[in-house]
């Protein structure tokens, strides 16, 4: 009997000047995340304030290294 995986959300990125900082973090959870046990649901803000349901904004970081 499989069960459902719990959905959690993951928000990062937003308006403040540790917008990076908060990028860096959520790369950091992901690769930290039981995906086995949970579906992750990323909500990515941009500086502007922009909603986005994806990770793909992580990826396009400079500082990040992926």
């Amino acid at each position: 009997m499989s069960m459902d995986k719990l959905k959690v959300g993951v928000v990062y990125g937003g308006k403040s000047g540790e917008h990076e900082v908060s990028l860096q973090t959520a790369f950091a959870v992901t690769n930290a995340f039981d995906y086995e046990k949970y579906e992750l649901v990323p909500f990515y803000i941009s500086k502007q304030g922009t909603w986005k349901k994806d990770l793909s904004c992580m990826r396009r970081s400079r500082r990040l290294k992926i």
